[in-house]
């Protein structure tokens, strides 16, 4: 009985965040109404006094008289036809609130209203599983709560996990069908269900339905008792008294490494790979590359492409596994032919080589194509390489210089260098050596060594730049120092003064700034770019970031980015503006990632896409960012782009709290208010919305405001 008298508390704090509180005088000015005998009048008198209970300790001696008033009034109206009345008195009589507990009434009254309202057939579906009052019949209450789920699919809170979890109960006790029992267990525990957790947790020790796994038991049963459940702290104690070791190893597991584990092990692909990426980074875990190839195997062999990239890569470097280049293509292969853009890359690569696969040159340009064509830089280079030397396709210099811009506009260094070299050579466009020292400065500040070199004769002399013998030199010794054997040898013959200046003062060094920035230091030219900003210089800090933008430099893609979609400092330009925020994210810049995953989300400025807004959320989320995290547990609290999931939401939600981040910490409360994804527990809902409004969080101070007007205490 317990446990229902819990769950009829939290569907009346429902009532108490979305109705008005009732004083001693509402409660009075109600009674006059209801001294007409209307049954509307009754049942909100009723309601009433059930609500003032909630407000009232166990021990007030007007707890019990606001009981039996409220059941008194329900039963009136109940008998004048009011289905609300029939419903509340038939659980009235199920939990002895205010009547002496009468299974057969309860489930008399629930009947009547059951046509009527989800809430009452889940009470009488319960009177079915249990014999409350009818004769105990599982086939009878297997269809109601099969029903319910239907019904309680739109919140996906503590009524669709209270009716899954009643399912699983119905298929293990009633039919003996464990596996479909486990199944309804997950999906209530995926809810934050305690009871769920302990149910699916003794399957998993048991073997029922599953197979036998005490560590992904032993996990649930954690989470079941972490949430105040007793038979799972029972049931945990004695696992540990008869598995010592293991339950030691457990607990010394770092929490997310360990929640990813559990999850991995029940055979989740994306914990798979998750788990893989921990072992292999030695994030949370020692590194262990042959551990890591094990559970990318698992989610490889599921279908998911980043493990199958993932474990391409690890046979072609032999790290955890036997170096096989066979092998590799095989594994890039299933990848790249789901879409994989490294993968078909790679596997262009392997073709063009002849390397794990006979050696084809149309297949390498076909598969370096479908990769480029998505804005993989590398693709795009290897694919130029391709037209100019006419290999796998019919040589054409203007065909080589187009994709080699693509990559080199996102800032491969390798592409750059090339670049400069068509414009020396006047080789696919007309040869420009300005340009070419351009392009040759943007590869040669990222370190390449060809580029330096180049740049170095550009400045000796005088080709695109003013002629300068001791930057030549600078460069020269740059790429001698990499190895580059003409920069050695050319360095050894030339006699040039290489005297440089030593700075002393802070005017000095924000003059190597402005040198830096003004010879394409990509940072130096963020630095400058985000310094005139912050002057409200934006044309000028605009200038800078293009520059820094056009290397590549992904925290300068970002704000560039920013600018145009506000027109500052550049007309105003939306397109514009999303496509530089999407190249500084697509470089791992989180604040970006979050940006574009909001335009996916609302379709702004691009097809609205779901899907990808969650993946840009994840990824951010991933890196910390409030955020992100926020939206992330928003997607997975409404099923939009991903399955709909309250317990994964609220996760998301606190950790965006625990940042002090206002919407997540507001979010969170609505889960604690609401009981999605989590207990229900009104005190901790209002300490999460005082912490959102202190934060001017203006929706959190409303519902402050209104629990207050209540009469309910928030401070």
């Amino acid at each position: 009985m317990k446990r229902i008298n819990i769950i009829f508390f939290f569907l009346c704090f429902f009532f108490y965040l979305s109705a008005p509180a009732y004083s001693q005088a509402n409660l009075d000015s109600l009674a006059i109404a209801a001294e007409s005998g209307d049954a509307e009048d009754l049942y909100q008198l009723g309601r009433a006094y059930d609500e003032a209970c909630a407000l009232l300790d166990y021990s007030d001696s007007k707890y019990d008289i606001y009981r039996k008033q409220a059941a008194s009034c329900y039963k009136a109206a109940a008998k004048e036809g009011s289905h609300h009345a029939q419903m509340a008195l038939g659980y009235s009589y199920l939990n002895g609130n205010g009547v002496e507990q009468n299974y057969k009434k309860a489930f008399y009254w629930l009947s009547l209203a059951a046509p009527y309202f989800p809430a009452a057939e889940r009470g009488l579906a319960e009177c079915y599983y249990h014999g409350w009052g009818v004769k105990k019949d599982y086939e009878k209450a297997l269809s109601m709560f099969l029903k319910l789920v239907d019904y309680n699919l739109a919140d996906h809170g503590v009524n669709y996990g209270v009716s899954s979890n009643y399912l699983g109960l119905c298929y293990e006790n009633g039919f003996g069908n464990y596996a479909a029992a486990v199944s309804w267990y997950q999906k209530a525990a995926e809810n934050g269900l305690p009871e769920a957790n302990y149910n699916l947790g003794i399957c998993y020790a048991e073997g029922r339905g599953v197979a036998q796994d005490y560590v992904v038991a032993f996990y649930l049963l954690q989470e079941s008792a972490a949430k105040g459940y007793d038979p799972a702290k029972k049931k945990l104690e004695a696992i540990e008294s008869e598995m010592p070791e293991l339950t030691d190893k457990l607990n010394k597991m770092d929490p997310e490494v360990f929640r990813l584990y559990v999850s991995a092990r029940q055979g989740y692909a994306v914990s798979q790979l998750e788990l893989g990426y921990c072992y292999y980074l030695g994030e949370g875990v020692a590194q262990d590359y042959a551990e890591a190839v094990s559970w990318f195997r698992k989610a490889a062999e599921q279908g998911n492409a980043e493990a199958q990239f993932n474990l391409g890569s690890c046979y072609e470097s032999g790290q955890g596994v036997a170096q096989d280049y066979a092998e590799a293509v095989s594994w890039f292969r299933r990848a790249a032919e789901q879409g994989h853009a490294d993968a078909q890359n790679n596997l262009g690569v392997y073709y063009d080589k002849g390397q794990g696969v006979a050696q084809d040159y149309a297949e390498a340009v076909s598969w370096y194509r479908k990769a480029a064509e998505q804005g993989h830089a590398s693709a795009q280079y290897n694919l130029s390489n391709c037209y100019y030397f006419g290999q796998g396709v019919t040589q054409d210099y203007s065909a080589a210089v187009s994709w080699l811009r693509k990559a080199a506009e996102q800032g491969h260094a390798s592409a750059q260098s090339n670049l400069g070299t068509y414009y020396a050579n006047g080789q696919g466009v007309a040869q420009d050596y300005a340009e070419a020292a351009s392009w040759y400065r943007k590869a040669a500040e990222q370190g390449n060594a060809a580029a330096q070199y180049n740049l170095s004769i550009c400045y000796y002399k005088g080709q695109g730049v003013t002629q300068d013998y001791s930057a030549a030199v600078s460069w020269l010794r740059k790429a001698a120092e990499q190895g580059h054997e003409l920069a050695k040898n050319t360095l050894e013959t030339m006699v040039l003064s290489t005297d440089e200046p030593v700075e002393k003062d802070l005017m000095a060094q924000a003059a190597n700034m402005f040198t830096a920035a003004g010879s394409g230091d990509a940072n130096s030219q963020y630095i400058l770019g985000l310094a005139f900003i912050d002057q409200s210089q934006y044309g000028i800090g605009a200038a800078w970031l293009t520059k820094a933008a056009e290397q590549g430099h992904a925290e300068a893609q970002y704000f560039l980015g920013c600018l145009y979609l506000n027109g500052q400092g550049v007309e105003l330009d939306s397109e514009k503006g999303v496509s530089w925020i999407a190249k500084s994210a697509a470089q791992g810049y989180a604040e970006a990632q979050s940006d574009l995953g909001v335009f996916y989300e609302k379709g702004l400025v691009v097809e609205k896409n779901d899907a990808k807004a969650v993946s840009l959320y994840m990824k951010a989320a991933k890196q910390g960012l409030a955020r992100a995290q926020s939206n992330l547990g928003d997607r997975y609290l409404n099923g939009k782009g991903v399955a709909k999931n309250a317990a994964r939401a609220a996760a998301w939600f606190a950790k965006s709290a625990e940042q002090d981040f206002p919407q997540g910490q507001y979010n969170l409360a609505m889960c604690y208010a609401k009981g999605w994804g989590v207990i229900q527990n009104s005190a901790t809902a209002i300490a999460w919305f005082r912490k959102a409004a202190d934060n001017g969080f203006e929706p959190a101070r409303q519902v402050l405001e209104n629990l207050r007007r209540q009469g309910i205490p928030v401070d």
